[in-house]
């Protein structure tokens, strides 16, 4: 007899080891596939924002791997005249609105590694050195087929069954591509030949601690500082560079010997990249999802990469979680697709666009870059511009719909999502929350919703900020709506508990 779970994750990169955690602190079964025996022991993402932080935060990272994540400094972008035109300046020294400072850069395969063993300890099924080869759907299940790796022999094949199955396996995404799902191009590609090394200990490091890209027409690289002694270079390549030749160890050598003498360092990555802004047509088929790198493929111009495929994962697996528990309709799925596609589609649209702007810099004349004088560089800037969600489990007409929820410090000291969970909250006003009916508080409480009166100036401000004096916030940080009245509180609890809650609805609208 096949051994059956609640939901297969396909893939253990970040999106998929969030997701699996997500789901197995929710009280499901996981089981988890990825062909690589072990996590890559390479950097690969280096940035997250502070809409991750609150993540991390629900995860234990920051307190568990203080070494592994650590505030970024400035980011510039120089021309071929030195000039900066572009960036992110005077990066916040304070949190901001999320309770975190605004970005940070940190190192994956650590952070990889935690939360393997977070999945371990509860009880997931990890299926490592496995690659699937195929996907069945029958009427409430997936059948799951995969081989051990070294395995070719079809007799090799084994199975499971799972009653979802989501795939988080990559901009190669084997998920994607037997949904025969197709996908748009936002941007042109580019190749970038990507170089991390460790510095040995002692080594003196002379380089500006903030991260930069420099554009001239002899060659566009970026450089980026990172946690545990750990720099990254990168440099674009011309249409007439061949990638075997760029790899090569002299050749990468040659390149670091800019900053780094021979025997100073040791080479952690040395690839070329293909910088892709594609975004999956269709994120659902029946019982299968996409999520993360599966779905988006973003250029790293915005350090968005890693953050959009987490948010896929925090927005889906607690609506997984509630359909599976039978406490949702299976409808409220729809939303998922509904609500994260419009948002990382303009993440990737905006980094392919600064991608553009990199490449025109590049051969571009002294006379046309006078004329960055006389721009913003726009699209760089967008990295802290908060993109709210699609349509769907937010409720359209209040306000702050759709939008990420602050997370002010509480009258205790903590931050807000502490208290919460991974659960809804209903945050603010005492005197309001303590007037609301008995019927409204039942749909509460049988949303899960986690009440939080607190009237303290921290949350007073943050709310109001809004427009509102209480709060109604979802699991994955989004906010249902705010409002300033009891009445308006009601209307918005009603509205929700209509769309969410099994009993309530036979279909969303």
């Amino acid at each position: 007899m096949l051994s059956t779970f609640d939901v297969a994750v396909i893939g253990y990169g970040a999106s998929g080891a969030v997701l699996a955690d997500l789901l197995l602190s929710s009280g499901l079964s996981v089981v988890i596939f990825d062909r690589w025996p072990n996590v890559l022991e390479i950097p690969r993402a280096a940035h997250i924002d502070d809409e991750t932080m609150r993540t991390f935060q629900m995860l234990s990272i920051p307190e568990a791997m203080p070494d592994s994540v650590i505030p970024t400094a400035d980011y510039a972008i120089y021309d071929a005249l030195d000039r900066r035109i572009g960036g992110y300046p005077g990066l916040e020294s304070e949190p901001t609105d999320q309770g975190w400072l605004s970005d940070y850069y940190f190192v994956q395969p650590a952070i990889e590694h935690y939360l393997r063993k977070r999945a371990t300890e509860n009880g997931a099924m990890q299926k490592l050195g496995c690659q699937v080869v195929d996907l069945e759907e029958h009427q409430d299940k997936v059948l799951v087929s995969y081989i051990r790796s070294g395995a070719s022999e079809k007799s090799a094949t084994e199975q499971v069954l799972a009653r979802y199955v989501v795939g988080c396996d990559g901009s190669n995404s084997f998920v994607c591509k037997h949904l025969d799902i197709g996908v748009d191009q936002l941007a042109d590609s580019q190749r970038w030949m990507i170089v991390d090394i460790r510095v040995n200990e002692g080594v003196p490091v002379d380089i500006n601690r903030e991260a930069w890209t420099k554009v001239t027409q002899k060659e566009t690289l970026t450089y980026v500082p990172m946690p545990q002694h750990m720099h990254r270079f990168e440099f674009a390549l011309t249409e007439d560079m061949k990638e075997e030749d760029v790899k090569t160890p002299a050749a990468v050598a040659d390149f670091v010997s800019k900053w780094f003498a021979p025997g100073d360092y040791e080479v952690l990555r040395a690839h070329v990249y293909h910088f892709h802004s594609r975004v999956a047509q269709r994120w659902r088929v029946g019982r299968v999802f996409l999520a993360g790198d599966s779905a988006h493929t973003m250029p790293p111009f915005l350090g968005q990469g890693v953050c959009s495929a987490i948010r896929d994962s925090l927005n889906l697996g607690w609506k997984l979680a509630r359909v599976l528990k039978g406490s949702a309709p299976e409808a409220l799925l729809e939303s998922y697709e509904s609500e994260r596609h419009p948002n990382a589609y303009n993440y990737v649209k905006m980094a392919g666009a600064v991608g553009d702007r990199l490449r025109w810099m590049a051969t571009a004349t002294a006379e046309e870059l006078a004329t960055l004088e006389r721009q913003d560089f726009g699209d760089a800037q967008v990295v802290h511009v908060r993109l709210g969600l699609g349509a769907g489990m937010h409720e359209p007409a209040a306000r702050g719909g759709g939008r990420l929820s602050p997370q002010p410090f509480l009258a205790d000291g903590r931050r807000l999502d502490d208290a919460v969970g991974y659960n809804f909250a209903l945050v603010g006003d005492p005197a309001l929350i303590s007037q609301l009916s008995s019927e409204v508080r039942s749909s509460l409480e049988a949303i899960g919703a986690v009440l939080v009166p607190d009237g303290s100036q921290a949350v007073v401000s943050a709310i109001s900020a809004i427009g509102g004096s209480v709060m109604l916030i979802r699991p994955d940080r989004y906010l249902v709506g705010v409002a300033e009245s009891v009445e308006g509180i009601e209307e918005m609890v009603r509205g929700l508990a209509t769309r969410l809650l099994v009993n309530e609805v036979s279909d969303l609208s």
